[in-house]
């Protein structure tokens, strides 16, 4: 038998490669639809923030009695609590706390913000 100089895979090498390769483009492809989702998901939760910052703003600058208000802006519904708080150094403040609700393909998502400012 003669002994070959030609040097090369063999087809157990190719094979084993390939089954690699192929184990990694399945991992890769199945991580692809969950960024997307993530993608979603920040894009409608910066959406929500920059919402209730502006009401939330809007709402303080309007120097807001206490109660309650609601409304429907940007597909979102929004409901507002406005009460008066007193610190516990007898600081008197205005507690605001707003709570938006929107649609989400069949179900309903909810997010509240509170925040607290001297009037």
């Amino acid at each position: 038998m003669r002994k070959s100089n030609l040097k090369g895979f063999t087809l157990l090498e190719v094979l084993i490669a390939l089954l690699i390769l192929g184990i990694g483009m399945s991992f890769i492809f199945s991580i692809f639809p969950l960024g997307i989702r993530m993608s979603k998901e920040v894009q409608i939760l910066s959406s929500i923030s920059f919402f209730a910052q502006k009401k939330i703003e809007e709402l303080k600058t309007m120097n807001e009695t206490p109660g309650n208000s609601s409304g429907q802006e940007n597909n979102f519904n929004w409901t507002v609590q406005i009460e008066d708080y007193t610190t516990e150094n007898n600081i008197l403040l205005k507690k605001l706390q707003l709570d938006t609700e929107w649609s989400e393909g069949a179900r309903m998502r909810k997010k509240s913000f509170v925040t607290y400012f001297k009037h």
